[in-house]
């Protein structure tokens, strides 16, 4: 599940606290390549059983045993040093003889010996819980996490040595990966005896998705995902790390909202618009609360009404399902403000959808916004005869990715319906995105590098969603100026 599906699905999931930020972290694992001793139930070799049955009834002389099973002494000397190995047979080398030990009266009547096997095997310590586990999903590497725009969470369990690992937390966790998966090899089949040797120890990264709440107090709270399974017990380590100044995310420890929000949409929406967008945005929320538990009824009749199969809780199922989808229409509103994980849903839906004309003003591009996905949707959108304008601002401290920026040039010279046309701003704070005539919104979001500035502190990211005409109208003829060409 993406991020942004994620930010949205659980927005509202904390009573009285506002999702002021979201982004993909890169929790420390420790991979060691470990050296074990494994001990492993073998079958044992013919040789092996019948030299056991000799000595069992009390022949126990070396080279009466060799004479009776007709094998030479090289032969039955090895075979006699690999049984006493694995503590079947003890010797009695004065005399040559040999005597069945109790393990190996154990293995004959099994016809199976225990023997212990070295294996070289990966084992991960979790660099923040010390959590011991196998697995073979898929790891980040330090190079992976940079190009990926990874936020690296710093370990706080240290790089361990073998003096920290215990044989039953391995043990354990081989247990554990071997029920969770099937091992064909049967590499793992036995019991540990031993950790001998880590042959190498390095970090790797498993990636989460954090969602930060802010409360009226600006109490922070935090929802951490890994895929789509919640794991409480990163919050609790993360935000004791955060409380301790250890940082756990893109910039310095800063315990309130930046405030220019407002200040940026208020330069261009008046208060009366803004108090209005507000109204209405609160009537979608109670709307929603609405909604959901209409959703939470239709789900528990539905369940049940498999099982009942009468009429009435078929009409009670059709009337909800009504019910829903005339809530679902009465919300839609041409003026609201719009949260953070609504910015890139309607950015996407924009890009797919526009029939003439798409206006994007972001101050930066940079790869966790401009994703390889939403540069394909741009060169459809072109190629569908879609005139795309973006104003992008660069500054030198915000370094945005230049590579994304020259393949943006690239793609304005090549031959489509649509003209692509990037206007340079400057240092231009605006971030606006105009679909055809139908709508715009005016945000503190930046469309094209999703975490805007990274020593920004938390932000809820506010932008104000509108279809009115000469609204749209008035902006168009502000940022033709600004970009000196015709909108």
């Amino acid at each position: 599940m993406l991020i942004e599906d994620l930010a949205k699905k659980y927005a509202n999931s904390i009573p009285n606290s506002v999702l002021v930020k979201y982004y993909e972290a890169a929790i420390p694992q420790h991979k060691m390549d470990l050296s074990l001793i494994i001990e492993k139930e073998k079958s044992l070799s013919i040789l092996q059983e019948f030299i056991l049955k000799l000595v069992n009834e009390s022949i126990s002389e070396i080279k009466r045993i060799s004479e009776l099973l007709g094998i030479n002494m090289m032969t039955m000397h090895q075979t006699i040093a690999e049984l006493q190995k694995n503590n079947l047979l003890s010797v009695d080398i004065s005399h040559l003889k040999v005597r069945l030990t109790s393990t190996g009266y154990d293995a004959l009547n099994n016809a199976k010996m225990i023997v212990p096997e070295e294996i070289d095997q990966i084992v991960y310590m979790n660099g923040l819980t010390g959590e011991i586990y196998l697995d073979n999903l898929k790891k980040f590497s330090n190079k992976d996490v940079k190009a990926n725009d990874f936020t690296p969470i710093i370990p706080i369990i240290e790089k361990p040595a073998l003096k920290d690992l215990n044989v039953s937390s391995v043990k354990n966790a081989i247990n554990n990966y071997k029920k969770r998966m099937s091992d064909k090899s049967n590499r793992l089949n036995g019991s540990l005896l031993e950790i001998t040797k880590i042959k190498k120890s390095y970090i790797e990264y498993n990636k989460v998705n954090i969602l930060v709440f802010m409360n009226k107090k600006e109490e922070l709270d935090l929802r951490v995902y890994e895929r789509t399974t919640r794991k409480q017990d990163y919050e609790e380590i993360l935000l004791k790390m955060f409380a301790d100044n250890i940082q756990i995310f893109e910039f310095d420890k800063k315990t309130s909202l930046d405030k220019d929000d407002d200040i940026i949409l208020s330069d261009s929406i008046s208060n009366k618009l803004l108090l209005e967008a507000r109204k209405n945005t609160q009537d979608i929320i109670k709307a929603d609360k609405e909604i959901n538990q209409l959703k939470t009824q239709l789900e528990e009749l539905s369940t049940h009404a498999d099982e009942l199969k009468d009429e009435e809780s078929t009409i009670q199922i059709i009337e909800l399902k009504s019910e829903i989808q005339k809530r679902e229409s009465e919300k839609r509103q041409e003026l609201r403000i719009l949260s953070t994980y609504e910015h890139r849903d309607i950015l996407i839906n924009a890009i797919k959808t526009a029939k003439t004309q798409l206006i994007i003003v972001s101050p930066w591009i940079k790869r966790g916004g401009l994703s390889d996905n939403l540069f394909v949707f741009i060169k459809n959108a072109l190629y569908r005869g879609v005139n795309i304008y973006i104003g992008y601002g660069i500054s030198e401290e915000l370094d945005s990715n230049r590579d994304l920026l020259i393949k943006l040039q690239d793609l304005s010279k090549r031959k489509t319906k649509g003209n692509l046309n990037l206007i340079a701003l400057n240092n231009t704070h605006e971030k606006v995105l105009i679909k055809d005539n139908d709508f715009m919104v005016i945000t503190s979001f930046n469309w094209l590098s999703f975490g805007a500035n990274p020593k920004k502190g938390f932000r809820r990211e506010t932008g104000v969603y509108i279809e009115s005409i000469d609204a749209i109208k008035k902006m168009k003829i502000d940022l033709s100026n600004r970009m000196k060409m015709e909108l």
